[in-house]
């Protein structure tokens, strides 16, 4: 696939996207705006946003998630073909990508940072392939209720206790790890960088560990080469 390809279909699973997601508020909503707005419309468009939410867990994510992975499965045949390749990670969050690395220790990249033009990145030309981690905290609170217990006497005076209401929250962490790869073509080269998602901390420390394992089997640039020496990097690898 060329590059235009790849933004074209890109452009279009994100409208396939917007139009799943939002399709209760345009079947439901829609036609009544034709007519003007009343009381009645603002609690159907509140019970279509309550869908919109629904509709994007169960139907428009799903069907994105499947025309991504399709997508990105082949920008990696097309990266490996004709390659010796030791490793490919192909993802599609935030955006699409892939990447292989072949047996003769070079990376094939197809990335936003590349505009989705392949390039081939060799051992002497990588800085660094770090992990980065991004954590999203959510809370959930339940409150309990207030019941009272009380009584009544004959005389029509009565008593009771009120307990108080509770409150329980619970804090919920997601880890989103990704690796990020670093990377020059010449001494006074501007530094290119690519971040990709990895899923998990196992997956990541794998893809940066063989990407660092490259640099440190390079041989050292030369002053007056096509850069400065570069040192063998921490350890640490990869996806699919």
């Amino acid at each position: 696939m060329t590059n235009e390809e790849i933004k074209a279909e890109t452009k279009k699973i994100d409208l396939i996207y917007q139009a799943l997601k939002w399709s209760p508020m345009i079947v439901l909503v829609g036609p009544r705006l034709l007519n003007g707005v009343d009381g009645g419309d603002i609690v159907m468009a509140i019970f279509a946003f309550f869908l919109c939410g629904i509709s994007n867990r169960l139907l428009a994510q799903p069907v994105a998630n499947a025309m991504f992975k399709r997508l990105t499965k082949r920008m990696l045949d097309d990266l490996s073909r004709g390659q010796p390749v030791a490793s490919g990670y192909s993802w599609w969050n935030p955006r699409p990508g892939a990447m292989i690395i072949t047996g003769d220790d070079r990376i094939g990249l197809v990335h936003t940072c590349t505009d989705y033009q392949p390039i081939e990145i060799t051992p002497d030309q990588i800085m660094k392939a770090s992990v980065e981690v991004e954590t999203t905290t959510t809370a959930k609170t339940k409150t309990s209720g207030s019941p009272i217990i009380g009584f009544m006497g004959s005389s029509g005076i009565g008593g009771g206790w009120s307990f108080g209401r509770r409150s329980t929250t619970t804090y919920h962490q997601r880890h989103d790890y990704s690796v990020e790869i670093m990377w020059q073509t010449g001494r006074n080269a501007h530094p290119h960088c690519a971040v990709i998602s990895a899923g998990d901390r196992t997956a990541a420390e794998s893809m940066a560990g063989i990407v660092n394992r490259m640099v440190g089997q390079a041989p050292l640039r030369q002053v007056g080469a096509s850069g400065p020496a570069i040192e063998d990097g921490p350890a640490a690898p990869a996806l699919a």
